[in-house]
């Protein structure tokens, strides 16, 4: 516990000289972004917003990849960039 504290208290010192996290997260959304539209075009399927339930499962790899990068977008929000 000790060392969450520690670390948390690290974050909340540095988080103030961070500047650059928002367009960190922008271009790491545009990069999962175009990562999910050539693995739709891989998997030959174009323009589908929620996949139907005989899409193939290559779709689905898809929407979990795209999930995932966008996941850790996310995270990259609170790391400080100098």
């Amino acid at each position: 516990m000790k060392k969450f504290i520690t670390i948390f208290l690290f974050i909340l010192v540095i988080l103030p000289f961070s500047n650059a996290g928002p367009v960190t997260y922008t271009l790491c959304q545009s990069t999962c972004n175009s990562g999910w539209v050539s693995c739709y075009a891989a998997a030959g399927v174009i323009g589908a917003a929620i996949p139907a339930l005989g899409a193939p499962s290559v779709v689905a790899l898809c929407y979990i990849a795209h999930g995932t990068c966008m996941a850790s977008c996310a995270a990259s929000t609170l790391m400080p960039t100098p």
